[in-house]
This record gives structure tokens, C-alpha cells and sequence, in this order.
């Protein structure tokens, strides 16, 4: 009688309902057989879902399986799938900081690379995260990935003893050509029982693949010698994609850290840093801007902030830096913001974290990242710090910088059009590559037990033309923290790389893992 009766409720009720539609910028995501579109996520897993590109009106309505749908002012942001990249809780446990992850989306956005802290090259299907091709190498970390612009190749730089530059087919990730970076600024072997080890190898700082084909690299070494002596080495170089030098930069290697190039055009701004005793370079300033031009291949000008004393006895850049046309935006460690020319003469200052008093100690904000955005400058602040130059900077600052943990636009005559904060700790912001949107990949704050911040910020910036001020749109939710480098596709797909953490000692948890959100 029991087994009848739950027969019966079985068959009344039929076949499992599909989930409602969820509404996402440019479409709708749903579960319909009749509807159609993309397929998206891993149907071995879930139930088969569909992307659907349409245009979309608040308040219209829209028909899926007989039942009418009203599209919500505020849309969602759902995962199309993740997959996993390792284990790293080791890492995390020791103290290690979020391990760096690289990924680039092809120019028809249908596959993505992801480059792993633990060596490994994954290319992806863009829509359901199935594996197209995997390869792992040896005693390095991947720090870079980049593709041609046909999409017919797929360039990685290692941080490794040899800091190999590879160009890889992204079929099978067989090679088709390859370059030890190591030959260019000397080689080191991975120092023993050193969580950070890794990052005393030679690298690419930065790859990326210019307008006529060729691939500029920023080759760097910072380690020290059998005798413990500090080494710098870098240059700037440039290789045809055949793999062959065209441009060397300065011609022999520079005592100092070159970061990244902020390209605009045929001009860069580079961050130089310097971790070697001895003069600093007559060649670049470090702990300032080199500007350079990418069609001669020589610097433009030296951008060098004065240090401010006497919180802070250097200046320092990170990812705080944007090029457009003649100006530079820099962001410095010591929270200030400026907009400088290519030329090297300063133009103006803008609000930000600078230092201030709180009592008798001084706070501060550094400048994490920033870009411009038509004519307004956009950039991010970090969490509270004490400078480093205080009586304790190691010490948990006593109040909340007044402009810690914000999102600044600054309109062309510097003062603040909009500025946005909230629970949520800021790890980078970044903009589409249409300039329609902007990601902020987040975290919780330092002493908050928060654990349902995690993910990225999805902001309606419009056009540069339009002069709006930006809108939240979307909060794509991660189980873990995300690295500070997001990226996203031309049709507004976001990719993150999320990676365990600690709570009050605890063993790691979470996951080391590449989410894609639409």
C-alpha cells in the first residue's frame, strides 16, 4: 500500500519542473528545450541550461514554456561553470598570499586560458568550462598567458629557472617555438623550504601582444647570490610571433624591477622599483614611472614623485597606473593620486588615501588600481594601513581612513564626481574591454568574519561619451576570495580565480578554482 500510494504521488506530479529564468545582462539564462541558445556549464552535472543573447527592457515581459516572465530593473549574475586548478591549501596555510592565476579569453570569446601558481596551462571551452586541451610544466609557475590576435596561437611566460616564453598551438599546447627569458636577465635556482621561493626566479612581468602581431615582455629578476647578495636585472623586449628579438631595452640589464606596461597606442608607462643595494639606475626612476614609445623603442620620460616624508622614506607603484594619449594616472603606495604628462611634467593631484592623523598615529590607503575612462580618472583604494615609515607600522590602525576601501571618478578638472564603498574589501578593479563595464573582484575586510563577500562588483559604466556616473548592477557571489586580477570577455562574461583562506588559524579552506559568471 505504501509503495502504491508514493507511486501515485510520483506520477501526479510529472516531470520535474525546469528552474525559472534568470535574467543576466544582454539575456536571459534558462533551462528550456524549446527556447534555445548557447549551451553553458556541464550538463555531466547539472541540469542542461541555455544562454539566450536578447535584448531585454525592464518591465517587458518574455515567454519561456507557456508561462509569461516580467525582466527585473536589477539583473542576476550566475555562474556558467567552474573548474578546478589544484591544490594550493599548503600554500595558504604557511602564509602564503593568494596565488597568482593568468586569464586571457580569445578574440572570438569562445575558448579561455588560464595560467596556474602550480605550473599547469588549461585551455577552456568559454561557455561550459569542458577541458579542450592541459599541459603542466616543470619547477615554475605560469605568469602569464596571451593570445594571437587570430586566436591561432597561445603565448605563455613562465617564473622559473629558465623563465621560458613559449608559443604554444592551443589545440594540444604543443610547442611551436620557445625562448629563455633567463638568457636575457641571468638565471636562479628555486631557493629550498621558501613558500615565496618562486617569486626569485626570473619572468615575464608582462606579455601582451601589440597591434601589428609582435609581443612585448617585460623581463625581470630580482634574487639573491650564492654570497646573499641582492641582484636586480631587467629589460624591456619585444619578439616577432615567430619568436624572433626585434627590440632590446635598455641593451644590457637594468639594476632595478620593471612591473607591468600600461599600453595605450604606441606608448607604455612601466613601474620601476628597485630591491638591489647601490645607486639607482640613471636609466629609469625607481619608485616612479618609465613612459616609453613603443615605435622607437626608447623612453619618452621619467615620471618621480617626491618621497612624503616623513611618513614614507621611498615611493612606491604597483598596479595603480593608466596611459591615454598624453597623460598618465599614477597611483603610490603612500595613497596619493596624480595625473601626470608622458612628457614627465605634473598636471594635478586628486583626492585619495593620502596620509592623516588619527590621535597620534598616521593612516593611510594605498592605491591598489586605476584607469581612465574618457576624460575621468578611475581608481581604488585598499583597506587602513600605518605608513611604513611610523613608529609601528606593524600596529592595527586605531580608525578607519576616511577614504579607505573606495572607488574614486575624478572628472577632468580633478574634483570627485562619484565615489562608492561598502563591506565588501576591494581587490582591483578593472574595465571591459568595451569600456561598458567595470569589475571589482572583492573579499572581506581584514578582522571582518564575513564570509559571504567574496566575488566581483559588476558596475554600468556606460560609454566614455555619455559622462554617466557609474551604477551596480550585479553581485557575482564566489565561495572564496578572488584574485585581484579579473578579466572579462567582449559580450560581458566575467572570469575570476578564486583560492582557499584561513580563518583565525583554522586550516585553509575553499578552493583554488577559475569561475566564469554571465
Amino acid at each position: 500500500m505504501v509503495i502504491f500510494l508514493l507511486w501515485v504521488a510520483v506520477a501526479c506530479r510529472g516531470p520535474e519542473m525546469a528552474a525559472p529564468p534568470r535574467f543576466v545582462e544582454g539575456g536571459l539564462i534558462h533551462e528550456s528545450t524549446s527556447l534555445g541558445g548557447t549551451p553553458i556549464g556541464n550538463s555531466r552535472t547539472t541540469a542542461p541550461r541555455w544562454f539566450l543573447q536578447k535584448d531585454l527592457l525592464p518591465g517587458s515581459e518574455i515567454w519561456v514554456d507557456d508561462e509569461a516572465w516580467e525582466v527585473p530593473a536589477k539583473r542576476d549574475c550566475v555562474p556558467l561553470f567552474s573548474v578546478g586548478l589544484g591544490d594550493v591549501r599548503r600554500h595558504i596555510a604557511q602564509g602564503g598570499s593568494a596565488p597568482d592565476t593568468a586569464i586571457a579569453w580569445d578574440p572570438s570569446g569562445t575558448r579561455i586560458a588560464v595560467g596556474t601558481f602550480l605550473g599547469e596551462v588549461l585551455v577552456l571551452d568559454a561557455w561550459d568550462g569542458s577541458i579542450i586541451a592541459q599541459r603542466r610544466f616543470s619547477e615554475t609557475m605560469v605568469k602569464q598567458v596571451a593570445w594571437s590576435q587570430d586566436g591561432a596561437s597561445l603565448y605563455v611566460a613562465e617564473q622559473s629557472p629558465d623563465a621560458f616564453l613559449w608559443s604554444l598551438s592551443p589545440i594540444d599546447l604543443s610547442e611551436t617555438w620557445s625562448v629563455p627569458l633567463a638568457k636575457f636577465v641571468g638565471s636562479s635556482p628555486l631557493p629550498a623550504a621558501n613558500i615565496y621561493g618562486v617569486y626569485t626566479l626570473p619572468a615575464a612581468y608582462d606579455l601582451r601582444v601589440l597591434h601589428d602581431g609582435s609581443l612585448l615582455v617585460i623581463a625581470t629578476h630580482a634574487w639573491n647570490d650564492a654570497q646573499g647578495t641582492r641582484i636586480n636585472q631587467s629589460q624591456i623586449l619585444r619578439f616577432s610571433n615567430e619568436g624572433e628579438v626585434l627590440d632590446v631595452w635598455p641593451e644590457t640589464p637594468m639594476d632595478a624591477v620593471m612591473f607591468r606596461a600600461f599600453v595605450s597606442d604606441n606608448r607604455a608607462a612601466i613601474p620601476v622599483s628597485k630591491s638591489s643595494l647601490g645607486p639607482p639606475p640613471i636609466e629609469a626612476p625607481v619608485g616612479g614611472l618609465l613612459t616609453f614609445d613603443l615605435d622607437t623603442f626608447k623612453p619618452i620620460a621619467s615620471i618621480q614623485p617626491t618621497i612624503l616624508e616623513p611618513w614614507f622614506t621611498n615611493t612606491f607603484v604597483w598596479e595603480g597606473v593608466s596611459i591615454q594619449k598624453e597623460s598618465v594616472l599614477l597611483g603610490l603606495g603612500d595613497g596619493r593620486v596624480s595625473i601626470w604628462g608622458t612628457d614627465g611634467t605634473f598636471h594635478k593631484e586628486l583626492e585619495a588615501g593620502s596620509p592623516i592623523k588619527a590621535g597620534p598615529v598616521p593612516i593611510a590607503a594605498s592605491v591598489g588600481s586605476a584607469f581612465f575612462h574618457g576624460s575621468r580618472a578611475v581608481y581604488q583604494t585598499s583597506e587602513t594601513h600605518i605608513p611604513f615609515g611610523a613608529a609601528a607600522p606593524d600596529l592595527q590602525p586605531p580608525t578607519f581612513h576616511p577614504r579607505a576601501n573606495t572607488i574614486f571618478m575624478a572628472g577632468a578638472d580633478g574634483g570627485i564626481i562619484w565615489n562608492w564603498t561598502s563591506a565588501h574589501a576591494l581587490a582591483g578593479i578593472s574595465l571591459s574591454p568595451d569600456g561598458r563595464t567595470m569589475i571589482a573582484g572583492t573579499t572581506k575586510l581584514a578582522h571582518s568574519q564575513r564570509q559571504d563577500l567574496f566575488g566581483a562588483l559588476i558596475f554600468d559604466m556606460g560609454m566614455p561619451a555619455e559622462e554617466k556616473t557609474p551604477q551596480l548592477r550585479a553581485f557575482c557571489r564566489t565561495e572564496s576570495p578572488v584574485f585581484f586580477r579579473t578579466s572579462s570577455s567582449k559580450d560581458g562574461r566575467v572570469a575570476v580565480a578564486e583560492h582557499p583562506f584561513q580563518v583565525d588559524g583554522e586550516p585553509a579552506v575553499g578552493h583554488y578554482r577559475l569561475t566564469v559568471f554571465r
